[in-house]
């Protein structure tokens, strides 16, 4: 029986290889070279000096670390791809759709088959602008002014024309924002803060990897506007009027709005009380036809006028689609086997454990416990 600090030699040499397996995806978000290049010799000695990652080591070494352009962070800034999978998908369309899977060794019909794909997708892009469907970026976008709500001004500070934005995860951690002189009317933009994608630039990987304005950025573009206004307001201030000129601060056009208000409620007021004499009026009197007539023809004139003003609205497409019996659609479930996923997702705790262990100059790693195997790595 174990005590209940103790843990087996086995589950000590699993988890030690399973923390350094994970060390080559901190190197992945390195974004600066010259930390990157010494962080990776330090990750391949301390691989192949161990006996339960060194298989791991050769191939990390012989397959990725000669070409780490290909696959580091630091090489693929500013450039809003991250993987091939829309090549990958693209190719696939071509292929299997337009293609229909054989091998095209015609030149006619493979300029056939990428004309067609033109062609559809220019209809796609058509319905999209009619629908008036916003893409991805532009979710992500808005996404991030939402998030960005939560950053506090404390947490913004201006330092040399330009800012520095605390973490909400880390305190230690701090992103730079810079502004651009670039000048352009892109549609990847943020409409409430004015500014696009090229307007600044952020070190987080937001910005950096996938080019998005992150809400580092908004909340220094909110900023920013709040200090333009702030300085328009402080130049308008200090210019002398002449005593000619009068200013008008919109009060005079609130005046006549409510004058206009009070008009139109009393009017309605006194059509009101008319149609209730005309009411008890019809009760009482005696009429012929030729005057009964002339007033069905003056009430069919009040109900048009009357109809003009009124927007009546139509059955919308859900409620359509509600009365409808359709049947819904069957539902398979996939076969296909699931491989089981023997690493899990790097938390940004562990990336900071990791980056401290290879700044330090310790060769071992050390292994704190608690009675319920809950191990973190120092």
């Amino acid at each position: 029986m174990l005590k209940p600090g103790s843990i087996p030699k086995i589950f000590v040499s699993a988890q030690r290889s399973l923390f350094k397996e994970n060390v080559p995806n901190t190197l992945l978000y390195k974004t600066d070279e010259n930390n990157f290049v010494i962080e990776l010799q330090k990750v391949l000695d301390d691989l192949l000096n161990d006996e339960d990652t060194a298989d791991f080591g050769k191939c990390f070494k012989s397959t990725y670390s000669h070409r780490a352009e290909k696959w580091a962070y630091f090489n693929r800034k500013h450039v809003g791809i991250n993987t091939n999978m829309y090549f990958e998908a693209l190719h696939k369309s071509i292929k299997y759709c337009y293609l229909e899977g054989k091998n095209c060794k015609r030149l006619d019909l493979s300029i056939n088959a990428l004309m067609s794909l033109a062609r559809d997708k220019s209809f796609k892009r058509i319905i999209k602008i009619s629908k008036q469907k916003m893409s991805h970026k532009l979710t992500q976008i808005i996404a991030a002014h939402n998030k960005s709500t939560k950053i506090t001004p404390d947490m913004v500070v201006e330092v040399n024309g330009n800012w520095l934005v605390n973490s909400e995860t880390d305190i230690h951690t701090q992103y730079r924002v810079k502004k651009t002189t670039i000048s352009c009317e892109c549609l990847l933009r943020c409409n409430i803060c004015k500014i696009c994608v090229h307007t600044y630039k952020c070190t987080c990987i937001n910005n950096v990897i996938y080019f998005n304005i992150c809400k580092h950025i908004h909340a220094c573009a909110k900023r920013q506007t709040v200090t333009d206004s702030e300085t328009v307001q402080n130049e308008n201030q200090s210019l002398p009027l002449p005593c000619d000129i009068a200013v008008d601060n919109g009060f005079l056009q609130k005046q006549k709005k409510l004058k206009q208000n009070e008009n139109i409620m009393k009017n309605n007021e006194e059509i009101k009380n008319k149609l209730e004499m005309i009411l008890g009026m019809h009760s009482r009197a005696n009429m012929n036809e030729e005057d009964q007539m002339y007033i069905i023809k003056q009430c069919d004139n009040m109900l048009t006028m009357l109809g003009k003003k009124i927007d009546f609205k139509k059955t919308s497409n859900l409620e359509l689609t509600r009365k409808r019996k359709i049947e819904p659609q069957a539902r398979f479930i996939s076969k296909k086997k699931v491989p089981n996923q023997h690493l899990s997702t790097l938390s940004s705790i562990e990336g900071t454990q990791i980056r401290e262990s290879l700044k330090n100059s310790t060769k071992f790693l050390t292994i704190s416990t608690t009675p319920a195997f809950d191990h973190s790595y120092l």
